[in-house]
């Protein structure tokens, strides 16, 4: 690919990328080498397809969700980000299917911008009351919202399996 500024080789290699930028702008090379030595490597994004969906259940009780942390040592994180372009969102059964399978991750962190709202009407509307009711109707009866704050278009929120909420605290959002 050629662009404006830097022209970009590509490679595969196995599950990872390398590009390599040249650039006639001095500047530009200079940066991308103190930083990179030219070379940027990248995995790809996990998907559930790509992984196919190996993460496994969540235990049934709680006792047994808190057993499993210990033995294992391992909290399950799933962090979504979604630009919506102020348009509505999917149905809450396609954000189970697509975004939040059930019971399935321990803590459950959205970033979303624009939902609800472009990002001139959220300067004056900055309530996502809406999409707030929607992802905590696809995540389910098992989750507790710890933490939701919106500034202007952007959104997050925090999700926590009802049998490990004990476990968080000193919670803030600014």
């Amino acid at each position: 690919e050629t662009g404006n500024e830097c022209d970009v080789a590509s490679n595969n290699i196995g599950n990872y990328e390398k590009k390599t930028y040249k650039s006639d702008n001095s500047d530009v090379t200079q940066g991308i080498e103190n930083r990179l030595d030219h070379v940027f490597v990248w995995p790809h994004s996990l998907s559930d397809e790509s992984t196919g969906n190996q993460v496994r259940d969540l235990p049934k009780t709680s006792n047994e969700i808190n057993a499993d942390i210990r033995r294992e040592g391992n909290v399950l994180i799933r962090v979504i980000t979604w630009n919506h372009q102020a348009k509505d969102p999917p149905s809450s059964d396609d954000l189970i299917k697509w975004l939040v399978p059930r019971n399935k991750y321990h803590i459950i962190a959205f970033g979303s911008q624009e939902c609800e709202n472009s990002i001139a009407k959220s300067i004056i509307v900055p309530t996502k009351e809406r999409w707030e009711a929607m992802l905590n109707l696809a995540v389910g009866p098992d989750y507790d919202i710890v933490c939701s704050h919106s500034l202007q278009a952007s959104h997050n929120m925090v999700f926590v399996h009802k049998a490990i909420v004990h476990l968080i605290s000193n919670i803030k959002s600014a």
